[in-house]
């Protein structure tokens, strides 16, 4: 089946994507808490 494989490296590339743009958001998320408890603390 030579037709399904490039589907497939389709989607695996659209889901890595995903999982960074995930991480991003956490990485900000965790930035922005941070900021946060540092305002709090002052």
């Amino acid at each position: 089946m030579p037709d399904d494989q490039p589907v497939k490296k389709l989607k695996l590339k659209g889901d890595k994507p995903k999982k960074k743009k995930r991480k991003i958001v956490k990485d900000v998320d965790a930035k922005e808490l941070h900021t946060a408890l540092e305002d709090a603390a002052e």
